[in-house]
């Protein structure tokens, strides 16, 4: 075939790509994966999946994820603001991609029929379910580990071994848990549960997704509460 036929019929194909390309931004929910390098999103009432770009806001995306997935095989539901756009993809064909304009959220540990509210960080009661990267829990006693923030700012919780109290500084998403006292009680969890609070004792930073509480220390992950209802 002529290449000068050729060249009409390669700028018209990408003429029509272009033209699909919306600048309309919409609000997608649904499930977010990592496959052999390439971000994969499916809407949840849809079920139709986009590649992501790795620009804009993608990298709050990717923050997030990073955080609370335990393996990079975790698909996890997420929420954010994008465009779409008609891009050439690795296999030189045209596919529609997700331009992430605003990271919303995330939700750990749920699939598309789960519950998407996000818990609140005061008067909430927060079990502890990770400590130090481990959710093998040395702390085993009948009462659940917990704290629970009020809206003054008040700390109480059990540590596994004792009822402990304290204050809590927060501004933003920086929080620092002061003056964390507990009774004297010995059991077999005492030292598991001093450990505990001297970690708390160094946490500068928070951030909730979905109903988990992430606690950080120099932005290294130390500990996660999950959001538990009373009925």
């Amino acid at each position: 075939m002529n290449k000068y036929f050729l060249l009409p019929i390669a700028l018209f194909a990408i003429s029509c790509a272009s033209s699909l390309n919306t600048s309309d931004t919409k609000t997608f929910k649904g499930v977010y994966s990592q496959v052999d390098g390439f971000a994969i999103f499916t809407d949840c009432q849809t079920n139709k999946s986009y590649p992501i770009a790795f620009e804009k806001d993608y990298v709050s995306l990717k923050k997030a994820y990073t955080v609370v997935a335990n393996s990079i095989e975790d698909t996890i539901v997420v929420s954010f603001d994008a465009n779409v756009e008609i891009r050439k993809s690795t296999q030189d064909i045209y596919k529609e991609f997700l331009i992430v304009e605003r990271f919303e959220n995330i939700w750990p540990k749920i699939d598309c029929n789960g519950n998407l509210g996000i818990a609140n960080l005061k008067n909430s009661l927060w079990v502890l379910r990770e400590f130090m990267g481990s959710s093998e829990m040395e702390l085993k006693s009948k009462q659940d580990i917990h704290i629970i923030i009020s809206t003054n700012n008040r700390v109480k919780g059990f540590g596994g071994c004792n009822n402990f109290e304290g204050n809590a500084s927060i501004e933003n998403d920086k929080i620092n848990f002061t003056n964390i006292n507990s009774n004297s009680k010995e059991c077999n969890n005492s030292s598991a549960e001093y450990e505990l609070l001297k970690t708390l004792g160094i946490v500068d930073k928070y951030k909730i997704y979905g109903e988990y509480l992430y606690l950080f220390s120099d932005n290294k992950k130390i500990l996660v509460f999950e959001s538990v209802y009373i009925n």
